[in-house]
């Protein structure tokens, strides 16, 4: 992940290199922090970084995925469900994250990594 957003720095990328530090047992909020610290903050991703950066609640989260258009919306509802999922994995809280890795298995389109993520999530929790 590391070497995927040197080659392609931008906020996904810093967002899963930030998961997969911190399902590692690795404080990843300062590289998280100084690699996203000049994106827009009125755009989707935005709230998934101030999410996990302890800026943003988890409750009220999913709904700022919501977008006027209905294609949009869908995707940033499948990350949103996904990430939070992974927020609530980090806490220990497994009852929280299934409902939400749930949530993105069933919207996300099949080819996304979230979709992915989901699936793979919810077979660890069995």
């Amino acid at each position: 992940m590391a070497k995927a957003h040197e080659l392609n720095a931008e906020t996904h990328t810093a967002i899963w290199l930030y998961l997969a530090r911190a399902r590692n047992g690795t404080d990843g909020k300062p590289e998280l922090t100084a690699n996203t610290q000049n994106i827009d903050v009125t755009k989707w991703p935005a709230p998934a970084v101030a999410l996990y950066r302890g800026i943003q609640a988890p409750d009220g989260f999913v709904a700022l995925a919501a977008n006027s258009d209905a294609n949009t919306q869908i995707n940033q509802m499948c990350e949103a469900n996904f990430y939070l999922g992974q927020w609530y994995l980090l806490k220990g809280k497994q009852a929280q994250a299934r409902s939400h890795f749930t949530a993105a298995r069933d919207a996300c389109p099949p080819h996304w990594f979230q979709y992915g993520g989901a699936v793979a999530e919810l077979a660890r929790m069995k």
